[in-house]
C-alpha cells in the first residue's frame, strides 16, 4: 500500500504547489514507455494479486482504499497500453470508489488524493456516473478554494509558497505561475477534464477512442469525432 502511493505521489499533500509539467505529476497522465516500464515491473504482480482478492485487508483504511485504486484504475492504463486488458479492472475500481465517497471516506483524504479515488467515475462509460463524476470534481474545485481563501487570509500565500521550489525526494514540484496556495488552477483542470468525459458520453453513450482496442464497430458519428482534435486521452 505504501509503496504504491508514494511512487504515485511522492510525498505531494495539500501544502505543496502542483505543476502539471513536473514530476510526479508529470507522469500521472502521459504515455510515456519508460514510465509504463517501470510501472509494469514494479506493481504487475500487486496488481494480479489485488484483483484475486489477496489484499481486501487495504479496504479498511481510506488510504488502502485509495491505493487499490490507483492500482486497479490508473496502473492497468500504463500496464496493458493499448489493449482490452487495460479496462479490465475498472469495475473493482469504480466499486471502491463508489463505496468510499458514500461512506465518506474520501473526506479522509487529501485534495489531491481524492482526484485518483475520483478518477474511476471519470472512466465509466455511464452518463448517470459521469454525473457523479462532475458533482465529485466541482467539490474538490470548491473544496480547494475555501482552502485557498482562508489561506490567503492568514497571510500563508507570502511565507508558505512564494520563490521556493519544493524539494520531494529526487522530484522538483515547480510553483505554478498563478501562486495558487491551494491548487485552484490545478482543481479547475481536472473538473475541465471531467466535463469533457462526460460530454463524451452523454453524446455517443461510450468513448469512442476506445472503440478500436475493444473491437467494436464506430459509426460515423463517432468516426467523425475521432478526427477532431483532442478526441482521445
Amino acid at each position: 500500500m505504501d509503496k504504491i502511493l508514494e511512487f504515485w505521489f511522492e510525498g505531494l499533500n495539500d501544502q505543496t504547489v502542483i505543476d502539471k509539467r513536473a514530476f510526479p505529476a508529470k507522469k500521472w497522465f502521459i504515455k510515456n514507455r519508460r514510465v509504463d516500464d517501470e510501472i509494469r515491473e514494479a506493481f504487475e504482480h500487486d496488481l494480479i494479486r489485488a484483483g484475486q482478492g489477496e489484499f481486501k485487508d487495504w479496504e479498511r483504511s481510506a488510504r488502502g482504499r485509495l491505493a487499490l485504486v490507483i492500482l486497479f484504475d490508473q496502473f492497468p492504463r500504463n500496464i496493458y497500453r493499448n489493449t482490452p486488458k487495460m479496462f479490465a479492472y475498472d469495475p473493482l475500481a469504480l466499486d471502491l470508489a463508489v463505496r468510499s465517497i458514500r461512506e465518506e471516506k474520501d473526506q479522509e483524504l487529501q485534495l489531491i488524493e481524492r482526484v485518483f479515488l475520483y478518477m474511476p467515475l471519470m472512466h465509466a462509460e455511464d452518463v448517470k456516473t459521469q454525473t457523479w463524476s462532475v458533482e465529485r470534481f466541482t467539490h474538490l474545485l470548491t473544496s480547494a478554494q475555501l482552502m485557498e481563501h482562508a489561506r490567503r487570509a492568514k497571510g500563508g500565500r507570502d511565507t508558505d509558497y512564494r520563490n521556493v521550489p519544493l524539494l520531494l525526494g529526487k522530484s522538483v514540484v515547480r510553483e505554478s505561475s498563478e501562486k495558487s496556495p491551494a491548487n485552484t488552477p490545478y482543481y479547475e483542470y481536472t473538473l475541465g477534464y471531467a466535463r469533457r468525459h462526460f460530454s463524451i458520453i452523454e453524446k455517443f453513450g461510450r468513448f469512442p477512442h476506445r472503440n478500436s482496442i475493444l473491437g467494436r464497430t464506430s459509426t460515423m458519428a463517432e468516426l467523425e469525432f475521432l478526427n477532431t482534435p483532442n478526441a482521445s486521452f
